[in-house]
């Protein structure tokens, strides 16, 4: 009897012991699944932090590029009236010099009658 108890009191422990085994085994599992969630998470954030300054910069650009068209946009609008101001002036000048040529004829003609 006291064989059959030693027996069954070494397969206790060696369950036991496999059991802390096991236990321990899925302790350091479960540290190691939850350093690579924290991990993931991580990461994940920055990957989000990321994208949003790029959404940003993305957004910054554009408004610098309506802008700078606001600003082509205007310059050629202002282009166009001193270039019309420009023709405006041309005309004016050929009207006066046809004007002082038609009063030139005309005394010469008056001169001439």
């Amino acid at each position: 009897a006291e064989f059959h108890d030693a027996r069954h009191e070494r397969e206790r422990r060696v369950l036991e012991q496999k059991l802390a085994q096991q236990a321990e085994e899925e302790r350091q599992a479960r540290i190691a699944q939850e350093k690579r969630d924290a991990y993931l998470r991580k990461r994940h954030e920055e990957l989000d932090q990321f994208r949003q300054q790029q959404a940003e910069e993305e957004a910054k650009l554009r408004a610098l590029q309506e802008q700078a068209a606001a600003l082509q946009a205007e310059e050629a609008k202002r282009q166009r009236k001193r270039n019309a101001e420009r023709v405006a002036a041309r005309g004016e000048e050929y009207h006066r010099k046809k004007e002082a040529s038609k009063r030139r004829l005309l005394a010469l003609q008056e001169e001439m009658a």
